[in-house]
């Protein structure tokens, strides 16, 4: 990956003036897994999309989608405003959705979040009916997108999952009260088409990694290349964050992943206009599995094209997009 040297240095200084706050430099968009976990009911000053919604929806912590002006005076001084997710009242769901879609993809979890978006909007909503059982990964992938560019609610809940779906004090009073909304396979349908793109199309990048992938994500592209090379005319980039990409250095999935003519890059993300936009590359379209990016790149006026990890990584070796979903 390539950056102009004023904006890699502006950023160095800024790394270290945060250092010398006494700031961890974690540098990661999923905290939660980098030994960052807040306890349940804690309150915390998070900016990054996913991150709050899976401190509030999952882990049972409470914060806003707050600003750097924000978070830096509360961990200098210790408080926040009282406003917003730290007040219990306000993260009661107000509307109910029930999911009749079957869920076989890590991208099925991420179009869930975008339709249930499109649906309720900024209305915190309460998910049931859902016909697997979610992985770690899956409440991830759900927060992520169900948050923005797509809605503008930092909070979700999952019957039986999240702490305050599950019979406390801040639960709904009367489910039935809410006004219903139904989540099924076709509206998940929709919004892969909305996303994927035409077919036969050429790609110039493959993004993968937003949120940051995890150790197992990482192991699954890095099996995925064994016996293939990315094309000539593509860059295959995966991120994730220093210590989960030092791991995956060691077991020699990095080491795959480079030789086949990808890169694992810490401390970034797809999301991160810079590093896409500003990497001298020239992109024009890009292949993904994360709705964020989609939203989020199809902004600064790149095609974006969704998929699961097989089609991004078929696209990477053959340079042409063919996705074979809806």
């Amino acid at each position: 990956m390539q950056m102009p040297a004023d904006l890699h240095e502006k950023q160095v200084q800024l790394n270290r003036a945060f250092e010398k706050l006494g700031v961890l430099p974690i540098y990661s968009c999923a905290p939660y897994w980098t030994g960052c976990v807040p306890k349940i009911g804690s309150n915390v000053a998070w900016g990054e999309h996913n991150a709050v919604a899976f401190a509030n929806s999952i882990i049972g912590a409470r914060t806003n989608f707050e600003s750097h002006m924000a978070t830096i005076p509360a961990a200098i001084s210790g408080r926040i405003p009282y406003y917003g997710m730290y007040v219990p009242e306000n993260r009661k769901p107000r509307v109910s959705i029930e999911v009749t879609a079957r869920l076989r993809s890590p991208v099925d979890w991420r179009c869930l979040g975008v339709a249930a978006a499109k649906k309720v909007g900024a209305m915190i909503p309460l998910f049931h009916g859902l016909c697997a059982v979610p992985t770690v990964n899956n409440l991830r992938d759900l927060c992520a997108s169900f948050g923005p560019p797509w809605t503008s609610a930092p909070m979700l809940h999952i019957q039986g999952i999240t702490p305050e779906a599950c019979g406390n004090e801040n639960a709904v009073d009367d489910v039935s009260r809410l006004d219903q909304f139904t989540i099924s396979d076709a509206d998940l349908d929709d919004v892969r088409r909305e996303l994927s793109g035409n077919r036969n199309e050429p790609i110039d990048l493959v993004a993968l990694g937003c949120p940051q992938y995890s150790l197992n994500e990482i192991k699954n592209v890095a099996d995925r290349l064994r016996n293939k090379h990315v094309n000539d005319g593509v860059q295959l980039w995966v991120w994730t964050d220093a210590s989960t990409r030092a791991v995956a250095e060691r077991l020699g999935l990095v080491e795959v992943i480079v030789n086949a003519g990808g890169a694992v890059i810490a401390d970034t993300c797809g999301c991160a206009a810079c590093p896409v936009g500003r990497s001298g590359f020239g992109f024009r379209t890009v292949a993904t599995d994360s709705t964020k990016s989609c939203g989020f790149l199809g902004r600064t006026g790149l095609r974006t094209y969704l998929g699961t990890v097989e089609e991004c990584i078929d696209a990477a070796a053959t340079g042409i997009w063919s996705r074979r979903g809806p």
